[in-house]
C-alpha cells in the first residue's frame, strides 16, 4: 500500500511478488480462494504504479499571500500595544 501511494514501482512489484511466493509456498493451489487471490495478485502485478502529483504552486502562492496580509494586518495592532505600556 505504501509503495502504491508513494509511486514506488520497484517496491510495489517486489511486494506483489513476495505475496505470490507466500501464496504458492503456503497455500493449496487447488483451493478456490487461493486461485482467486492468485488471480488478483496477477492483475495487480500487471498494473503500473504511478502518482501524478498536482501542481501546488498556485495554492502555495495564495497561502503565502494570505499569511503576508495577515502578518501585515497584525503589525500595527502589536505596535500600538507596545506603545501603550
Amino acid at each position: 500500500q505504501w509503495a502504491a501511494l508513494n509511486g514506488e514501482p520497484q517496491v510495489y512489484s517486489q511486494a506483489i511478488t513476495e505475496a505470490q511466493n507466500v501464496l504458492k509456498a503456503n497455500f493449496n493451489q487447488d483451493d478456490p480462494q487461493s486461485k482467486v487471490l492468485g488471480q488478483g495478485l496477477e492483475a495487480l502485478a500487471s498494473k503500473p504504479v504511478s502518482v501524478k502529483t498536482p501542481d501546488l504552486a498556485p495554492t502555495l502562492s495564495s497561502v503565502q499571500a494570505y499569511l503576508e496580509r495577515r502578518h501585515a494586518a497584525g503589525q500595527p495592532a502589536e505596535a500600538q500595544q507596545g506603545t501603550s505600556r
